[in-house]
């Protein structure tokens, strides 16, 4: 078992298919950075295909940063200390 952001992902395989939903989240996102809503001030999201999880990014003048990959049970005021 592997965990990834705090959570077990059990079945053998899934953690290989949870980096590569990630992955493809993420290459989304570069493709069209404005496509996603904003989840609070200048942070957006991006919901990962087939697991519980959500990408919170902004958007630079030059690049795009990655807050965090973040579960939906978690409480999202947690994501207000990491700024």
């Amino acid at each position: 078992m592997r965990q990834s952001g705090g959570m077990q992902i059990s079945k053998r395989g899934l953690d290989i298919e949870f980096v590569r939903c990630i992955d493809e989240s993420i290459q989304k996102i570069k493709r069209n950075p404005e496509l996603y809503p904003f989840e609070f001030e200048n942070y957006r999201k991006k919901v990962v295909k087939r697991f519980p999880f959500k990408v919170i990014y902004e958007i630079l003048k030059d690049s795009i940063f990655v807050l965090a990959i973040f579960h939906f049970k978690i409480d999202s005021s947690l994501l207000h200390s990491r700024i």
